[in-house]
């Protein structure tokens, strides 16, 4: 009995003890593969981006598994949609990405696009080191480290890394233009959103780094094993410099609901000490599809301090809304240039809680005129649902004489007109060829503006996306 129990016990420690070990052996095995291809990642990077010629890394002893060079592995495609605000959408760089791979058992690492990943046979897979992909500020910075080169070692590897080519410029790029357009792959980026598709065998822990990286929309195609994260160009954000007559504020992703956390704009006269604002009109105008709208401003006041009339106009084809308000915003006096002369100026905000009148009289607008005529007799804010701070919460009617706040009607009709919206300016005491020294007209050079949307994820406004080719032979 003694002796069958001691041979038990000793094919039990045997079976068990070496299951452990193998398990051990292969915790061992993919922990020093692991630091060899991050290794690898930081000797490939030096190449990639120009910093070195060549550069070697001994990989050490593959005990259980084999490094091999797939230069077909995976795919990225960086595509722009709805490019020309149109629906369109245009490929700007489509091509495989290669990788760096050692196998062993049911374990694959691998590097990858400048990151290495880890995987497993049952499925999932997981980020061992980061990838060339940077998104901060509204930058979005990839230079797509692409593998070519061949071998496939056992045992002990080197890996040999180096480069025949220059880093090109994919994006920007003055030279290559979009389809249809006189527009080049130039920044800040315009219309729609950039989108980064990676087809990989590790398309998981690629969505989880885009998810982790930026505010985009990250999805998952499984069928096609694609990691996809969807950023939106910005267009005008924060402070900008007041756009020429005719030329637009570009606003983009606007939200649904009120969109609008701030939009003011600050004008100065074209001839700050004579005729100041006499005659001044001025307004910014949208029109989108069958939309129309148009906030307009105005003065004929010659002297500082003064008042500053401001009309709202809205219509879907069908409706109209007309809402005034004569004395909206100040002329105000202040030495703005520190001259020792005040000059005056108008803060406009759109945003503020100043009240404004639903008024079906004719105002003077400057684009849409006759198209304001025969306003309706009520206007109706029903089509945000609960996102409008009305306290009923169902939206409200407005007949002639009723007001509300300027921001409830900017941000109103502003969310009515869709994801993309170009605002264009127009100063009324300019013509096509008038640039200027007019009375009551406009300093676009001293003039600037402010707008803040909402959400403040999923942008782009610079990107920069280049091509770095390397060629890693193991041997």
């Amino acid at each position: 009995m003694l002796l069958g129990i001691t041979l038990l016990s000793v094919g039990a420690l045997a079976t068990f003890g070496s299951a452990a070990i193998d398990d051990t052996r292969h915790s061992v095995d993919v922990q020093s593969a692991e630091h060899a291809l991050s290794q690898l990642d930081s000797r490939v990077s030096l190449v990639a981006l120009s910093e070195a010629d060549r550069q070697s890394v001994a990989l050490g002893r593959g005990r259980q598994g084999t490094y091999t060079v797939h230069p077909d592995a995976g795919q990225i495609t960086v595509t722009h949609l709805n490019y020309s605000n149109n629906g369109d959408e245009h490929v700007l760089y489509n091509d495989s990405l290669g990788e760096v791979r050692y196998d062993t058992g049911e374990t694959t690492l691998a590097y990858q696009g400048g990151g290495v990943w880890r995987s497993a046979s049952s499925g999932g897979s997981s980020i061992v080191s980061t990838p060339e992909f940077h998104y901060r500020g509204m930058t979005l910075t990839l230079p797509i480290v692409r593998v070519e080169g061949d071998g496939s070692v056992s045992g002990s590897a080197q890996a040999n890394v180096y480069s025949n080519t220059t880093s090109v410029s994919i994006y920007p790029d003055h030279d290559e233009p979009y389809p249809d357009t006189s527009r080049n792959y130039t920044n800040p980026v315009h219309n729609g959103t950039v989108q980064i598709a990676v087809e990989s065998n590790y398309y998981r822990a690629w969505a989880e780094y885009f998810a982790s990286r930026t505010d985009g929309e990250v999805s998952i195609d499984d069928e096609n094993e694609t990691a996809i994260v969807e950023l939106v160009s910005t267009g005008t954000y924060g402070d900008f410099e007041m756009p020429m007559d005719r030329q637009p504020i570009e606003l983009r992703a606007v939200g649904e609901g009120h969109p609008l956390d701030d939009f003011s704009v600050t004008i100065a006269p074209d001839q700050p000490d004579s005729q100041q604002f006499s005659g001044f009109m001025w307004s910014l105008w949208a029109e989108q599809g069958n939309k129309q709208f148009e906030i307009s401003l105005e003065s004929n006041d010659k002297t500082c301090p003064g008042t500053v009339a401001a009309t709202v106009y809205y219509s879907d084809g069908s409706e109209k809304h007309v809402w005034y308000d004569d004395d909206a915003y100040d002329i105000y006096c202040t030495d703005a240039d520190g001259d020792g002369d005040e000059e005056p100026r108008i803060t406009a905000n759109f945003t503020s809680e100043e009240e404004i009148s639903y008024d079906t009289g004719t105002p003077s607008l400057i684009v849409f005129k006759d198209a304001a005529l025969d306003a309706n007799e009520t206007a109706t804010f029903d089509q945000h649902g609960d996102s409008i701070s009305w306290e009923s919460g169902d939206g409200v009617s407005f007949t002639s004489g009723d007001t509300t706040t300027m921001d409830n009607v900017t941000n109103h009709y502003v969310g009515l007109l869709g994801q993309n919206v170009d605002l264009v300016v127009r100063d009324g005491h300019h013509n096509a060829q008038a640039n200027g020294n007019k009375a009551g007209a406009m300093n676009p050079e001293t003039s600037y503006g402010n707008v803040m949307l909402n959400e403040t994820g999923q942008y782009v406004t610079y990107l920069h996306v280049s091509e770095n080719n390397v060629t890693v032979d193991i041997r």
